[in-house]
Parts: C-alpha cells; structure tokens; sequence
C-alpha cells in the first residue's frame, strides 16, 4: 500500500502496486488521471465468477478531469456504483449514481449506509459490496448529534482530538447499521484503512 488514499485503494483493486499504473499518491480533482481501465480488477474477476457487485463511498480513482470521469467506477467492473467521485465531503455534496450526478444536501456517510443496506437487501447472491466509508477523513467536523455521545461540542472552539472523536463514533454507529444489515454468518467482512492517521489528530 501507499500512505494516501487513491493509490492505496487502486492497490486494493488491483492487487498491484502503483508503480504500475503511474499516480503513488492522492488524485487531485484538477488531475487527468485514473486507474486504467485495463486493470484487472476486484470486481471483474468476482463478476466473473457470477457475483453482482456494488461499490458506495468515496471513489477517489479518477477525477472529474480524467478520461472516463463519472463512468469510471462502473467501466472498472461494478454493476452498481453510488457516491463521491472525488475527496471527502459531508454535506451539500456532488452524488454520482452510475455516472448521473445530482446534488444531495444531507449527510453523506448516513446516505452511504442507506444505500448500502439498501443493496445487501436487494442483490442476488452472491454479492460484493466495496464500501470506502468516508469517516474518518477531512475536513474534521462535528457530525449530527444523534451519531456521537457528545451533548454538546462547538466546531468553532472543539479540539482536533475532540471532533475526530465524534467522528469516531458517528462511523461506529453507521457501520454499525450496516453491518446488522447482512447475515454474519455467511458474509465475509474484510475491514481495513486507506492510509495512516491524521499527525495532528493523534
């Protein structure tokens, strides 16, 4: 893996290291870049191999400037894509549903899981759901206040330790509802990060 996101999640993909497809760090949007379609990727072999495949979350393998843009999450093997072309945002974001994109104005990591739920619910088995989860991630925020145990926390005089807390929990909790969603018993979970901690947050 890379210590940044695009790279490490192309590596995910892949099962390669980026030297092979030529960007070892994050994508910036102004970028031409993206992981070339003639990667062998997780979703082909499993779609191969009869699975439906989804992936929601933050894409962050091309950008809005590269070849395939807003098509890219699908061209690289998923039936289903839903999310965040580009970096983290949490509210009046820019959402793309296999390559139409619209404007959504509420919590992205709250609509992540709906959708998400929503797909384990509805795919024919079996399936693959990639879910790159936003929280942790800048801009460090206060999340809605349902999602964290903090009665009441300022953004505007709250620690960095303090809001990436909450943000802890606020991905604690909507993981949570995700993973109630699917039968422990005959999934396979595979939970992991696409980079090191924050410096400052730690």
């Amino acid at each position: 893996t890379n210590p940044w996101c695009s790279s490490t999640r192309a590596a995910l993909q892949t099962g390669r290291h980026s030297r092979h497809w030529g960007f070892g760090e994050f994508l910036r949007d102004w970028e031409p870049l993206e992981l070339p379609l003639d990667e062998k990727t997780l979703p082909e072999v499993f779609g191969y191999h009869g699975y439906e495949t989804a992936a929601v979350g933050k894409w962050h393998m091309a950008t809005k400037n590269s070849t395939n843009a807003y098509n890219h999450p699908n061209l690289q093997g998923y039936d289903t894509f839903s999310g965040l072309l580009h970096n983290a945002k949490y509210w009046s974001w820019q959402k793309v549903d296999n390559g139409v994109i619209s404007s959504y104005p509420d919590y992205s990591p709250t609509y992540f899981v709906d959708k998400g739920i929503e797909l384990v619910e509805t795919m024919e088995e079996p399936w693959l759901l990639y879910f790159p989860f936003p929280l942790v991630h800048g801009p460090f925020h206060v999340p809605p206040i349902h999602l964290h145990d903090y009665d009441t926390l300022d953004p505007a005089t709250a620690t960095r330790g303090e809001l990436v807390d909450a943000m802890a929990q606020a991905a604690d909790t909507e993981l949570g509802r995700l993973i109630d969603a699917y039968d422990p018993n005959d999934t396979v979970l595979v939970f992991m990060g696409d980079n090191g901690s924050n410096g400052p947050s730690v």
